[in-house]
């Protein structure tokens, strides 16, 4: 199984391996994994003096700040084997500026193939101190050689059979050369994000969130799908909704003000998602973001309520890495039925 990763220079790729018994040896004659195991590729072009682990997963049983939950792979030896349903991501040392790299990843297995259930070993819920826009943060992967898509229980052909304890909302992490990372969204009840059509790529790794002990995920070959192909659902509609994004660089991270006739101003786990948290620390966070306040002061990219009075304010939360010039917008303004009641305040 071939995968092609453009020139894109220095970044991570958020991988997942759609193959058995994959050792990190396999990957290592494409480009460099480094690390403090056997086989490392280190000293390797790009490197310099570092031997950090250039390939991680991420261990949502760390108990804190969402952050502190990435581990290095492999932890011994470049014999170990990727777990198929794990995403990782994967740091391009050779890509720089001055040494441009395509990458083809070249793997040799059997493909994973029918129902496929994420074990409870990359699936995980941990009550901790860091709170719950900290807790239950998982790092997945795409476990098909296709593409899937992420639909609800309702959705045909059917492709989900078990969701339990998980939020709806889907998040792709995007990752800009010299820019930083944008983290794209998709919440499968209402069909409202900037994954397009909730599409997750083969070879992808993504991020769901658990919200309770035991989460559970079954994924079929239904799922399957191809983004130039007809998906077949009981519903095509996508809830009314207002997009409010900060921009800057040519980047720009997007949040979500939607109308759902069952949502209330409280926080509603189907229809509202906490912003994004577990970025890696350091250079490996986003640059920037934007988030609406929740009542009780939650980040969030998913803002849903049944509909506004002409007292309702919703608070933006912005942040930034460095001072800078950035631009606030707001977008899909004809499908928004309040857009002409609609007023910024600088406070």
């Amino acid at each position: 199984l071939q995968r092609f990763m453009s020139d894109e220079g220095v970044i991570n790729r958020y991988i997942a391996f759609p193959l058995n018994s994959i050792a990190v040896s396999q990957v290592q004659d494409d480009y460099s994994v480094t690390g403090s195991f056997t086989g490392t590729s280190f000293p390797c072009t790009g490197c310099g003096l570092l031997n950090g682990n250039s390939i991680r997963y991420y261990d949502e049983t760390l108990a804190g700040d969402a952050s502190i939950g990435y581990k290095g792979f492999p932890s011994l030896i470049n014999t170990e084997t990727f777990t198929p349903g794990r995403g990782y991501l994967a740091y391009m040392w050779e890509a720089s500026p001055l040494n441009p790299k395509v990458v083809n990843q070249d793997i040799t297995g059997s493909i994973v193939q029918g129902n496929f259930t994420y074990s409870a070993s990359i699936l995980t819920f941990t009550s901790s101190a860091g709170g719950i826009n900290h807790d239950g943060w998982n790092l997945l992967g795409n476990p098909y050689p296709s593409s899937i898509r992420w639909e609800d229980l309702t959705d045909l052909p059917g492709g989900w059979t078990t969701t339990t304890n998980i939020d709806p909302t889907v998040f792709v992490t995007e990752d800009i050369p010299g820019t930083g990372e944008i983290f794209r969204s998709y919440n499968r009840s209402t069909n409202v994000g900037d994954i397009v059509n909730g599409v997750i790529a083969a070879g992808q790794s993504f991020w769901l969130k658990a919200n309770a002990a035991s989460p559970a995920i079954t994924v079929t070959e239904a799922a399957k799908s191809s983004t130039t192909g007809t998906f077949f659902r009981k519903r095509e509609d996508v809830a009314k909704h207002l997009v409010v994004s900060l921009s800057h660089n040519g980047l720009k991270d997007n949040s979500f003000v939607v109308l759902h006739r069952n949502a209330t101003k409280a926080f509603d786990a189907e229809y509202d998602a906490f912003k994004f948290q577990a970025t890696l620390p350091e250079m490996y966070g986003p640059e920037f973001d934007i988030a609406l306040v929740g009542e009780v002061d939650q980040r969030l990219v998913m803002y849903a309520v049944k509909d506004f009075s002409t007292d309702d304010e919703i608070q933006l939360s912005l942040r930034t890495r460095e001072p800078g010039e950035f631009a606030i917008s707001f977008s899909n303004l004809d499908d928004f039925p309040y857009s002409s009641e609609l007023f910024l305040i600088d406070s």
